[in-house]
């Protein structure tokens, strides 16, 4: 039976290296005067002419002035012509069926962009290094706000209303020391995730890389968005104390509470190895799945961090992972490692050539 500590899993499929014009009608200009205007006008200049002034004169120049205003007519009509075949003139444009006027109240949905697990150099029995997994100080609450805000870009709220983990706050609690969590916690209201993510580090010492990983390995919460985010995704964050197949206890079901109280058991893992199923150096037998009938494996885990990992989430990844996947696959750790890799580089960096 699985452990209740023990976390929740979403099921996704994984390949071998990867997881899986506006047509416009414009109004007629404005017709040029007609000639017989244009000579009424003369004509009455000519028969009041100021004093002084030969009616020849002012003849000559009504006539030169008269053609030169047709002249500018003329050329302004033919060049409004011209602009409006280009749909440029007249303001007033009224849409047409084929392009509809854009209702500025209509909002288009967006969401996070799909982050790609990195699977490559993938090892069972030895998915992260110990001094990288307990590495409390890896991140900035300033360098965690960033991240959080650039992974959850495009992020729009829940259909219950849920808000984006960007802009989620949380109501924090008071916690003594003790096992897990030497420096406790001094709860306050109005919060933020990366506020949360940060202290919760500092005081279990345990790195903000990991536990970003791991709200994305559970429950997707960075890049969750619209019809895919809900309340529950925040009530079983980090997957602890949520058995499958069942519901969080209601005791640790929360934001804060998952965060603080995975950090915490990691710690105990580590505190008191010895305590736990999976022990680092010695073999163990899990299953590939919850289902008994799935069958079950070995793995020996080289540090105690993978140890954990596995005390965590107690399921290994069978071989029909690699060729997509099948009822009896179960992705929890490969997308840790693979999540953790995508975003901060390689996990066993110990290894490395």
């Amino acid at each position: 039976m699985r452990p209740a500590w023990v976390s929740l899993e979403r099921t996704t499929t994984a390949a071998r290296t990867t997881p899986s014009p506006q047509d416009s009608t414009a109004e007629p200009d404005e017709p040029t005067p007609p000639a017989s205007s244009a000579a009424a006008l003369f004509d009455q200049a000519e028969s009041h002419p100021r004093p002084g002034r030969r009616p020849g004169r002012l003849r000559r120049r009504l006539t030169g002035a008269l053609i030169v205003l047709l002249a500018l007519a003329a050329t302004f009509g033919a060049g409004a012509l011209a602009i409006d075949a280009l749909g440029l003139l007249d303001p007033r444009t009224e849409p047409t069926a084929a392009a509809p006027t854009p209702n500025p109240s209509v909002h288009t949905p967006t969401k996070p962009a799909i982050v790609v697990p990195d699977y490559t150099g993938f090892d069972p029995a030895h998915v992260i290094d110990d001094d990288v997994f307990f590495d409390s100080s890896s991140m900035t609450l300033e360098e965690v706000t960033a991240f959080i805000d650039r992974v959850n870009k495009g992020c729009t709220p829940g259909d219950d209303g849920t808000p984006c983990l960007s802009e989620a706050v949380f109501t924090t609690e008071d916690y003594e020391p003790g096992p897990g969590c030497a420096g406790g916690y001094t709860g306050v209201e109005g919060e933020t995730a990366a506020q949360v993510i940060v202290n919760v580090a500092t005081s279990c010492g345990v790195s903000p890389r990991v536990l970003l990983t791991l709200i994305q390995k559970e429950q997707s919460l960075l890049t969750a968005s619209g019809e895919s985010l809900s309340a529950h995704d925040y009530e079983a964050a980090a997957g602890y104390d949520c058995p499958d197949g069942g519901t969080c206890d209601p005791e640790h079901a929360g934001f804060f509470r998952q965060v603080y109280g995975a950090a915490a058991q990691f710690q105990r893992y580590h505190q008191d190895p010895q305590a736990y199923e999976v022990i680092a150096g010695e073999t163990a037998t899990l299953g590939y799945a919850p289902t008994a009938a799935c069958g079950t494996g070995e793995v020996t885990p080289l540090n105690q961090a993978t140890a954990g990992l596995y005390n965590y989430t107690p399921y290994l990844l069978n071989d029909a992972a690699w060729d997509g996947g099948d009822a009896c696959t179960t992705w929890g750790t490969l997308n840790f490692y693979g999540y953790y890799r995508t975003w901060f580089g390689d996990p066993t960096p110990s290894t490395a050539d």
